[in-house]
This record gives C-alpha cells, structure tokens and sequence, in this order.
C-alpha cells in the first residue's frame, strides 16, 4: 500500500501543502500529485522499490511556489496533456541539488545546482534524473510574466547561468521565499506576489546576452515602467495609450514601438492586465460579497457587458463560472 501523508493549512491568502510521500506502487500517487500542483504530465520512477517523494507547495496570489526531492524519475509533458484552452503559464525551475537533464522546444540542456531554466507550458517538455535531487518551482501565468518581461519564451529551452550578484541574490530571495511564506495575510498576498513577478524579471532580464547600455535594455527599462504603470491604473477606464505614455515619459510613438518588440500592442497588453486582475479579484475569496458589476468597475471596465465580452474571449468562460469554480 502506498502512504501518503498530507497536512494542509488553507488560509485565504495563500493555500500550503506539506506531503511526506513513499509510494510502493512506483508513483501513481506521485503523478497524482505533480499533476494536481503544476500541469498534467506523465511520470516514471527509474528505480524498482519504492519511490520516496517530499514537496512543499505555497500559493501566494497567482503564483505556485514548490520545492521538491524525489528519488530518479523521469518526467515528461506529451502533446495530449496540453489543453489550448487552458491558461498558459510559464515555470521557473531552480535546481537545488543533484543533476537534471531536460528537452524543450528542440533542445537538449542540463541543469546544475544554482542554474535554472524557463518551461513554456504550452509546449511539450520533459526532464529527467538519475539520482535523488532537489529543484525549486515557481508556475507564473504567463500574461503576468509578459507585462514585465519581452519575449520571455526566449529564455526558455536553455540551461541559464547566475553570473552577476544580483541575480544571485534574486535567485536567494525566491529561494528563501518557501521558507518565509507561511506568515502571510491576506493583505500581504498582493504585494507579495509583485515582488515575486518582479525578481523573477530581474533574474531573467540580467541573464540576458545584452550590453549594460544599449537601445534594447533601454526599451526593456521603458516597457517595465511602462506595465507597471498600467497596473496601478487598471481601476481608471479612461485610462489610454496616450496616458500611459504621458505616465512613463515617453511619446505616444515610442511607447507603441516599445510594445511592439514585445509582440503585444498597448491596448492589447491593457486589456490582458484588466482581464487579469479581474480573474485573480473573482478567485480572491476576501472579495467573494463583491458583484460582477463592483468587480467590473474595479479593473476599469466601463459596463458589465463590456467585461464579460472580454473575460469571455480571454478565458472561454464568464465571470460567473470563473468564481463558482473555487467556491
């Protein structure tokens, strides 16, 4: 019989799993378990006996955060266990102890302690490792990982080196943020979860082959400022490109060929923060008693029926069966 012993704490802030896990039937329970966390994925244990598993998962606002040990396994993400309906996110893998190999989007890379790697989910991947090890993992949705990094699939399919103190250090923090998470209140998740995004986007935009100064890491610095301009207006409908550019000290010209290295046009880029920030408001259980009007109005939609078109084509679902699916 396998045994699987699970506590868990569900605070409204963030939800926290701590599962001790030793499965003698080779992982059925394990795969289980990662499916649930992070994405469907098909899992083997590379050893005959039994398969000894420990995770510890956090839930802060929109972000998943868990550190593993498992013994050998192999892991892979098939095109079947991808949904194109399903929300994409991207995964930050850290690696901790021991050695992994992986193969995404055609290519072969290894990670070692202190290295990481970015996982598009949307495409098939697989990892696997020959003896027990140890990673980090944080599941980021990737409209949110887009309004503070251009082009993040570039950082995906390569084993990335930590080569500056700053990145090590935000490497530390993300690390250091398992540890440090169980404190946390309700008001704590948001601000919680944007300092996560935003060393995440530090880390990853160091990592980059690029000079210190140039015309690139220039727009990469304006269209940060400019996101992160737009995310504390969402509540504002009148809210426009040519506000955003007054907002960033840009021209309205240079703004829209910011975001179009990014391949999201501006209005585009706002309109993904609106329908964000309403999901997270509709799963957020502190604003269950608010309306889908209140709802609306506060990520600065101008009408109810004006937000429910474009949760719709978003997401595929209405508002309506967004909240009830975590109530």
């Amino acid at each position: 019989m396998p045994t699987t012993t699970v506590v868990r704490r569900t605070e409204s802030a963030r939800e926290v799993l701590r599962r001790q896990f030793v499965s003698r039937t080779v992982g059925q329970n394990w795969q289980e378990i990662i499916s649930d966390l992070y994405i469907p994925l098909e899992f083997e244990a590379l050893r005959s006996g039994p398969f000894h598993a420990q995770i510890q998962h956090h839930r802060i606002g929109r972000l998943d955060l868990s550190h593993y040990t498992t013994d050998p396994e192999r892991v892979d993400r098939r095109q079947q266990h991808i949904d194109p309906h399903a929300q994409p996110y991207f995964m930050l893998q850290i690696q901790m102890s021991g050695t992994t190999a992986y193969e995404h989007l055609g290519q072969e890379y290894s990670l070692t302690p202190g290295s990481f790697t970015l996982i598009d989910t949307t495409e098939p991947y697989s990892f696997m490792h020959t003896d027990v090890q140890s990673a980090l993992c944080l599941k980021v949705p990737a409209l949110a990982l887009r309004g503070r990094v251009i082009d993040p699939v570039a950082f995906c399919g390569r084993q990335i080196e930590v080569k500056d103190s700053y990145s090590r250090g935000g490497l530390k923090l993300l690390t250091g943020a398992t540890a440090e998470s169980y404190g946390l209140t309700l008001a704590d998740a948001p601000h919680i979860e944007a300092y996560l995004l935003d060393t995440i986007a530090l880390i990853l935009n160091m990592s980059a082959d690029r000079t210190p100064i140039n015309g690139t890491s220039a727009r990469r610095a304006i269209h940060r400022r400019a996101t992160s301009f737009m995310q504390s207006n969402l509540h504002r409908p009148e809210l426009s490109p040519e506000m955003i550019a007054d907002g960033t000290g840009i021209s309205l010209r240079y703004l829209h060929r910011v975001f179009e290295d990014s391949g999201v046009s501006v209005r585009n880029a706002l309109m993904n923060f609106r329908v964000e920030h309403a999901m997270a408001s509709l799963q957020d259980p502190q604003l269950f008693p608010l309306s889908m009007k209140e709802i609306a109005f506060r990520c600065g939609f101008k009408s109810q029926s004006h937000f429910a078109s474009a949760f719709g084509a978003r997401f595929g679902i209405t508002p309506r069966q967004a909240r009830s699916a975590v109530r």
